[in-house]
């Protein structure tokens, strides 16, 4: 993270600045001292996390890929129990609180050099996070909590009509190019660009928005993959 503050530091005649942050170099120490601010008898626990009737339920909503094995879709035999639910969500919790950290002294760097009032922000993720919905972890499938991701869009110039908004509109990832470029104000997206802007559902919550959005999880082996 000292290198991505040095970035932000250093760059001045740019008008991009892309900060990347994965959880791989998370301390595991440091995640221990975040656990400890979390009570694990007081976090809310799904209240639907029974393996799901597999007859009953398409083969698409949770048919994982064959290199994922177990640990990412648990039966019934590989159940965590009640006290472990709790214990992997104040991990979960932790991670989250690591990551508001990072994010906090990120956008503190960028007051701090002056391009705040010209910085558009952005926080997502890649994919949402199954934590016991139908005994099943992390993601993998097509659960609703797995499919979900935060999308957050901040920008001084657009205003107070946009300040502190929540759309109720759908997004797609694949609409972030067109969106971002079009609120920063960019040449307009070249054709066959995948994707639509959100840009207006950005400036005005109260908008129409997108009706709808899709979504897809591989059903195939890495192996089978490479093959094609």
């Amino acid at each position: 993270m000292n290198n991505q503050i040095f970035l932000a530091k250093q760059v001045t005649n740019h008008r991009f600045i892309g900060v990347v942050s994965t959880g791989e170099n998370k301390s595991r120490f440091y995640l221990q001292k975040l656990r400890k601010l979390f009570d694990p008898s007081a976090l809310r626990i799904t209240t639907h996390g029974s393996t799901p009737d597999f007859d009953a339920v398409p083969t698409m909503a949770w048919m994982w890929p064959a290199w994922v094995g177990v640990t990412y879709n648990l039966t019934a035999e590989h159940s965590l129990g009640e006290a472990g639910l709790r214990e992997a969500l104040r991990s979960y919790m932790a991670s989250i609180a690591f990551t508001d950290e990072q994010v906090a002294r990120i956008l503190a760097a960028v007051k701090a050099v002056g391009y705040a009032p010209n910085t558009l922000v952005t926080l997502t993720s890649d994919h949402g996070q199954n934590l016991g919905e139908h005994n099943t972890w992390t993601k993998m499938t097509n659960w609703e909590h797995s499919l979900r991701v935060p999308l957050i869009i901040s920008a001084q110039w657009l205003g107070a009509a946009s300040a502190g908004g929540v759309h109720g509109g759908m997004a797609e990832l694949v609409d972030l190019y067109r969106t971002l470029a079009d609120l920063a104000g960019a040449p307009p997206v070249e054709p066959g660009v995948d994707g639509a802007s959100l840009a207006a559902a950005v400036r005005d919550p109260t908008s129409a928005g997108k009706p709808y959005a899709f979504s897809q999880i591989q059903r195939v082996s890495i192996a089978s993959l490479k093959k094609e």
